[in-house]
């Protein structure tokens, strides 16, 4: 048997499955859907207002909108849903909760956590009040985002959105600052599969081509330790 070609073509063999793991996109592996980290910064000193819309599963549509202006909040106008309680008193709107990694995102949440929407006010026009992260003005800075001065929050907002199939799952990174009303989104993921919760940071899982490439390569590499020991016993 030519030891060197069973080698070679395990090579070629891993080389073309390489390639094909590399063409398979690994953020949509499994049930969970990673966008990779866009690390858009947005902050506002109250004067004027910024925004960066989300779209979860990349269909065109905004499902969440991030606006820093006399507050730092997040909504949506298509019926997504935020976790956070709401403000209560004569406030109005909802108080977004900064979930740590490893949070059951899902139908079900811890109490007093839960499911809360957005609304168009009727002043200014347009205006969409939703959950707010922090909010910093000349009472202070106060909010469940609030972060000791001259450090970042890095948590997840938990989204729920809904698609033809039904109600799914998500979660946003975001890290805030103290002081001024705005912070960084990171990236987010949500599961392509409805009604079913994900983890708070879960990304998916490595893939199955990168691992069976990684098996055949390392077989490929034993071969060519092996061969030599062959050729030199006759």
């Amino acid at each position: 048997m030519n030891h060197r070609l069973v080698r070679g073509t395990l090579l070629v063999i891993g080389m073309f499955m390489l390639f094909l793991g590399t063409e398979t996109p690994a953020c949509a592996q499994g049930s969970i859907v990673y966008h990779a980290p866009v690390n858009v910064s947005l902050y506002s000193a109250g004067g004027t207002p910024y925004t960066y819309g989300i779209d979860m599963n990349s269909d065109g549509t905004e499902d969440f909108v991030f606006r820093a202006y006399t507050s730092f909040a997040i909504y949506s106008t298509t019926g997504g849903l935020t976790v956070g309680i709401p403000k209560g008193g004569n406030d109005v709107g909802n108080w977004s909760i900064p979930l740590l990694d490893g949070y059951s995102i899902g139908p079900f949440l811890d109490d007093p956590l839960q499911w809360t929407s957005s609304y168009q006010a009727a002043f200014p026009p347009d205006y969409w009040i939703g959950a707010s992260l922090h909010v910093s003005n000349d009472l202070g800075i106060y909010g469940y985002w609030v972060t000791p001065i001259g450090t970042f929050l890095t948590a997840s907002v938990g989204v729920q959105f809904t698609l033809e199939d039904g109600a799914h799952y998500g979660w946003i990174r975001v890290s805030t600052p103290a002081i001024v009303n705005g912070g960084v989104i990171e990236d987010w993921a949500y599961n392509s599969v409805p009604g079913q919760p994900i983890l708070a940071g879960q990304v998916p899982e490595p893939s199955t081509w990168i691992l069976l490439t990684g098996g055949i390569m390392l077989l490929a590499f034993r071969q060519s330790r092996w061969v030599p020991s062959l050729v030199s016993s006759g």
